[in-house]
């Protein structure tokens, strides 16, 4: 499915905004129930998490924009957050929040491959929301694995350890970082440190080192 240049636009002025926006809540988005109807589901899934702000228009514009690029499967923001966006340094730096929210996942993930098995299930986190889902995979029981898990901008340190994660995923790993991404993934992590406590730039600004993952 093709979007015009018009939409494609408006989907990151909307995202951009969103951004802006955040801290008067997320209730002003359009819902997204649509993206996680029965037989949407029975195509696939494909797990939304959020930065460590938490559920915002930023994650309903990737969802929305999933569905633009002709993803017919179930898109489904999974909520991994207090939701209360002033706690975002806890969101950030709280192992024991990590391991709840990861086990919770990856028990989503369990259940929803009980129910429709042999189905495509996709890890997508943003973020923060990136860190948490390599946390999940590794939740994973043995019998279950991922097709893929996309990482945009994780706040993660480039030496977090991945193998674990690799092998609960069927396609692999990829990871969309910028250089450009100093204040919040390079300055940001650097004061207040990565999801996994270290005070350094984050992968999600200078990639994975040593790693056999997609690096874009």
């Amino acid at each position: 499915m093709e979007i015009s240049i018009l939409q494609g636009v408006c989907r990151g002025l909307s995202s951009f905004v969103g951004m802006l926006l955040f801290p008067i809540g997320w209730w002003w988005c359009r819902s997204i129930d649509s993206f996680a109807t029965p037989d949407r589901l029975d195509r696939g899934c494909v797990f939304v998490l959020s930065g460590i702000q938490g559920k915002s228009p930023i994650e309903f514009g990737v969802a929305r924009g999933l569905n633009d690029a002709g993803v017919r499967s179930g898109i489904v923001i999974f909520e991994w957050t207090t939701g209360l966006w002033p706690l975002f340094l806890f969101h950030l730096r709280a192992k024991f929040w990590h391991r709840r929210m990861a086990k919770k996942l990856a028990n989503a993930i369990v259940e929803y491959q009980s129910k429709y098995p042999g189905r495509p299930v996709f890890l997508l986190g943003h973020s923060g929301g990136a860190g948490l889902s390599l946390m999940a995979a590794n939740e994973l029981p043995d019998g279950n694995k991922l097709s893929g898990i996309i990482l945009l901008g994780p706040a993660v340190s480039p030496i977090f350890p991945l193998d674990s994660a690799l092998t609960k995923t069927e396609q692999g790993i990829w990871n969309f970082h910028s250089i450009l991404d100093c204040l919040f993934l390079g300055i940001g992590t650097i004061l207040a440190g990565t999801m996994d406590g270290k005070h350094r730039p984050s992968a999600g600004m200078v990639c994975f080192k040593g790693t056999s993952i997609k690096d874009k």
